[in-house]
């Protein structure tokens, strides 16, 4: 007994009809066109006057991408003080004056992280400069 994928495969070159497009990449309707106004997903094209398709290898691309994506990491306080060595009043007083990446809050609203990335931003930025100084 052979078990069938249901995902189908595009093709290499033609076009999908959006029951296609949502099968290879699974969000909402509502989500893919808004990712279409925002320039996230590809714009489709006319087919005839009532029907629109996407170019396979535009779908193609797109799964490619999100797939090589970077995935963002939020880390806690905790980890922000150890990796930066700054104390907690230190950390607030550089965000309220803007120098530091701002928290976000995360679902629920009590609690609140920092993307890694923007973290280890933070310190390229404070390593550059201070090469800059020194170089002087």
């Amino acid at each position: 007994m052979t078990t069938k994928n249901h995902t189908p495969e595009p093709l290499e070159t033609g076009f999908l009809r959006l029951p296609d497009v949502l099968r290879l990449f699974p969000v909402s309707k509502t989500s893919w066109y808004r990712g279409i106004d925002s320039g996230l997903y590809p714009e489709p094209v006319q087919l005839a006057s009532r029907t629109v398709a996407w170019r396979t290898e535009d779908i193609r691309a797109l799964i490619e991408r999100t797939n090589n994506a970077v995935k963002p990491k939020f880390i806690r306080k905790k980890e922000v003080l150890s990796l930066t060595g700054l104390t907690s009043s230190g950390l607030y007083d550089l965000i309220k004056r803007e120098l530091f990446p701002k928290q976000i809050t995360l679902a629920g609203g009590k609690a609140v992280a920092w993307l890694e990335s923007d973290v280890l931003q933070w310190q390229a930025d404070c390593l550059a400069n201070q090469q800059a100084i020194a170089s002087k």
